[in-house]
């Protein structure tokens, strides 16, 4: 939060002196109360551009083994603005690499999904899905396996054909 009050008023400044600068240089004056609607307009453009480019500043700075599955928007009365245009606030992210699958269930897939949400911690859920059966589990924090390699009392959920984490999940061999 500090990082991105300090980061405004870099723009606003920035913002007034390139104005003053071509005051200056043209001869012309700016008038004294324009001064405050200048700082104002500047920090308040840039706090709207920091809301927005979250998303894809984030995802350009994943690695490319890196692959979103999920995204979620959200408005908040603070941002009226974004009840007409919603902001992304979160990202479900797999890592390909970190991708495990069963030995003698082939069709299994244990993977960790990274949410990433905008001004929160870091959460790493695990999941197992299912890619013969189209499904997927959350794990608990110690899951406990069945002799059929099953986790015992998962809560599975279907997932649709087009499910980016379905179709992440299945494509590793």
């Amino acid at each position: 939060m500090l990082i991105r009050l300090v980061a405004a008023a870099v723009v606003a400044a920035t913002v007034l002196l390139l104005i003053w600068a071509i005051c200056r240089s043209t001869g012309r004056t700016m008038p004294r109360m324009a001064w405050p609607l200048v700082i104002a307009a500047s920090m308040f453009g840039y706090a709207v551009y920091d809301e927005y480019s979250w998303a894809s500043r984030m995802r350009a700075g994943l690695p490319e083994r890196v692959v979103t599955v999920g995204q979620g928007s959200g408005a908040s009365p603070f941002s009226p603005w974004t009840y007409l245009v919603p902001r992304t606030e979160r990202l479900s992210v797999i890592d390909r690499a970190t991708i495990r699958h069963h030995p003698d269930r082939p069709a299994l897939r244990l993977v960790e999904v990274v949410l990433l949400e905008r001004a929160r911690s870091t959460l790493r859920v695990n999941e197992i899905i299912d890619c013969a059966g189209k499904r997927h589990a959350v794990l608990a924090i110690e899951p406990v396996f069945g002799a059929d390699g099953l986790p015992n009392e998962a809560d599975w959920h279907a997932l649709p054909d087009e499910a980016p984490r379905l179709r992440v999940a299945c494509a590793v061999g």
